[in-house]
């Protein structure tokens, strides 16, 4: 295929007129209408300026035996579908909800462990009398 044609074909592919590739490359019509006619070759700069706009190799457009290259595809890392992170999440608060849970429960032991309190049974309570003494003020005062 020779440079015409590629134009012609290029052009076609991106689905452009005549009018929109000159307003692309900043030329009359007529400019691009004679390239693709074979009446005049594009200068070097607007030949470097259709590989730029068509992202093709300059080496495709000047050399007729030239085939165009096949788009390389990008080897993309596609993150794990959404349901494995959700169980992943789900798995590290239920394991750090636990670890708090014993913590709370192992603090709440070792503050009780300290504080002995007598147990007595209720009637044991209604035997006992409790005796106050002039000593004893329990804020108010007996009477003087």
């Amino acid at each position: 295929m020779n440079l015409t044609e590629k134009m012609i074909d290029l052009r076609k592919k991106k689905g452009l007129t005549q009018e929109d590739l000159s307003e692309q490359m900043n030329v009359s019509r007529q400019t691009i209408s004679r390239w693709e006619f074979g009446e005049v070759a594009p200068s070097a700069e607007n030949l470097k300026k259709l590989s730029k706009f068509y992202a093709v190799p300059l080496d495709y457009l000047l050399n007729d035996d030239a085939a165009l290259p096949e788009p390389q595809k990008e080897e993309k890392q596609t993150p794990p579908p959404a349901k494995s992170r959700c169980w992943g999440i789900i798995a590290l608060v239920l394991i750090i909800a636990a670890i708090l849970t014993m913590a709370m429960v192992i603090g709440h032991l070792s503050q009780k462990g300290g504080d002995t309190e007598e147990v007595i049974p209720v009637g044991k309570l209604q035997e006992e009398k409790i005796v106050s003494t002039p000593n004893s003020n329990f804020g108010f005062t007996w009477g003087d």
